[in-house]
């Protein structure tokens, strides 16, 4: 670890006194339980106390420290950041805007789906959605239980679609998302074809393949000026990011949902 890297996050942890009650406390547990000492991490929020897993405990504490969330509520093994509450016991349990929601194993990308609220511009009710980057299914369940009538996970990583397969039915929602172990651009399988091949609809689009955005976007053949809707995650170091957002306008109104150094996700609608 560089010396940059641990400044930042010894930044990081004294920033989190403004988050947790006895702050010191919890920093101390966190790498205890880093080291196998502890089972959890202690918290005080408010009046309210909890012991939650190490990884819940940093990542409300890295959201807070990057001003993603203002304070947290806790209580038994779970932490609320933005009125979503996480625990992990067997499985990592989410509750989000009611919906109730059970993974294999903690990602850092539900702080981006339900935390940080990234994909709610879209309504997906009786829509159907190409979710290009499913990773674990994350987003593709969330769209499934906001009433998505299908939403078409594509996914190439295998270990990443393993656990894909597992979470599809831990939420129960294997009528409606189907899994598509297949890369999207570059050498993989055209968007044009995958629309073809499965006969999809093209009412919703999301993108975050890290990076293969920007073979779909730039290639004309592509027909993603077709969908009615695109909400897409942009990974500035991979590509001309700008370039591609002027490709989007001439089809669509676009508005920016999020964006700092490093990633820019753009919500699209189609220009009628």
């Amino acid at each position: 670890m560089g010396l940059g890297l641990i400044i930042r996050n010894a930044r990081m942890y004294i920033r989190s006194k403004g988050l947790f009650r006895g702050w010191y406390s919890s920093a101390i547990d966190y790498f205890l339980a880093r080291a196998g000492l502890r089972d959890c991490v202690r918290v005080r929020c408010g009046s309210h106390e909890a012991c939650v897993a190490p990884v819940l405990y940093r990542s409300a504490v890295w959201a807070y420290y990057n001003g993603f969330i203002r304070g947290v509520d806790c209580g038994g093994n779970a932490i609320a950041m933005n009125g979503t509450w996480l625990s992990i016991d067997e499985y990592t349990n989410v509750n989000v805007g009611g919906l109730a929601l059970r993974f294999k194993s903690f990602k850092p990308t539900f702080l981006e789906v339900f935390v940080l609220r990234d994909y709610d511009a879209v309504n997906y009710r009786n829509r159907a959605v190409v979710d290009v980057g499913a990773f674990v299914g994350d987003s593709a369940i969330y769209f499934a239980l906001k009433g998505a009538r299908k939403v078409y996970a594509i996914e190439p990583d295998k270990d990443a679609f393993s656990e894909l397969l597992m979470n599809i039915v831990l939420n129960n929602v294997g009528d409606r998302v189907i899994p598509i172990n297949v890369a999207v651009g570059g050498s993989g399988m055209s968007l044009a074809k995958l629309i073809e091949y499965y006969g999809i609809e093209t009412d919703v689009l999301k993108m975050d393949c890290e990076g293969c955005e920007y073979d779909v976007m730039l290639n004309p053949s592509e027909p993603v000026s077709e969908f009615n809707e695109v909400i897409i995650e942009l990974h500035k170091r991979v590509g001309n990011h700008n370039r591609v957002k002027d490709v989007l306008r001439a089809s669509f109104n676009c508005g920016v949902v999020r964006s700092n150094d490093d990633v820019e996700i753009l919500h699209c609608v189609k220009v009628k």
